[in-house]
């Protein structure tokens, strides 16, 4: 980033500028959901990357209710899904660094 701005960046994902620019990504979370489930841990590497990347970025904020679960926030079910990547000892090692970021 330039010097004085404070501010960091990306050029992939930039920060939400506005609220009235902002497209909920919350709905979008099932495509991530079932990558994480399959056990392929290469697609599950690059779905944990995504979500990790989405949710720091301020895409992706879990702040809407669980559709499948009544009273639960979405967040709920991104962090089960992320934690149900986990499958002990044997997990590929990629995947248990994306869960850790």
């Amino acid at each position: 980033p330039p010097s004085g701005d404070g501010k960091s960046g990306s050029s992939t994902l930039p920060p939400i500028k506005s609220k009235t620019n902002f497209i909920e990504a919350d709905k979008y979370f099932l495509p991530f959901e079932l990558a994480c489930q399959s056990k392929c841990p290469r697609i599950v590497i690059t779905s944990l990357d995504c979500l990790q990347k989405l949710i720091a970025y301020g895409h992706l904020t879990g702040s809407a209710p669980d559709s499948t679960a009544p009273g639960k926030k979405l967040i709920d079910r991104i962090i089960e899904t992320i934690c149900a990547c986990f499958q002990g000892p044997q997990t590929d090692e990629g995947v248990q660094l994306q869960i850790i970021k």
